[in-house]
C-alpha cells in the first residue's frame, strides 16, 4: 500500500489531501498501543491526584513563597551580621586577651543564631 498521501483536486481550485492514507500511514508509523496509551495516561493522572493531595496536606508549597521565606532570612541574618561590629565595638576594645575576645564572639554568634532560630519557629 502507498502511504504517501495523495492530492486530489478539489471544486475551489486548490489541491486536498486525503485524509485516510495519512492518517493510515501515521499510526502504522507510531504504532500505537491503545492498552499502552491509556497506561500513560492513568498515570500522569494519579501523579497529579497525588500533587493535589500533597498540596492540602501542606506538603508542597508554592515556589513563590519559597522564594519570599527564603528572602526573609536571608535578610534576617544580612541584618544580624551587619550589626555585630557596632553593637560589640565597645565591648571589644576593652579586652587585650585573644582568648577572652574569642569567646566574646563566639557567645555572640550563638546568641545570633539563636535569635535566627526562634525566628524561624514564630513563623
Amino acid at each position: 500500500m502507498d502511504v504517501r498521501p495523495v492530492s486530489q483536486h478539489s471544486e475551489r481550485g486548490w489541491d486536498q489531501y486525503l485524509l485516510d492514507p495519512v492518517v493510515r500511514a501515521l499510526y502504522d508509523k507510531q504504532k500505537l498501543d491503545l492498552n499502552e496509551e491509556r497506561a500513560k495516561l492513568a498515570k500522569i493522572q494519579t501523579e497529579k491526584q497525588q500533587i493535589e493531595i500533597n498540596k492540602l496536606n501542606g506538603e508542597l508549597v508554592p515556589i513563590d513563597e519559597v522564594r519570599k521565606e527564603a528572602s526573609k532570612v536571608a535578610t534576617s541574618i544580612k541584618s544580624k551580621l551587619t550589626s555585630m561590629p557596632a553593637r560589640m565595638a565597645g565591648q571589644l576594645s576593652t579586652m587585650s586577651d585573644d582568648a577572652e575576645i574569642e569567646s566574646a564572639l563566639e557567645e555572640e554568634i550563638q546568641q545570633i543564631l539563636e535569635d535566627l532560630s526562634n525566628e524561624d519557629n514564630d513563623s
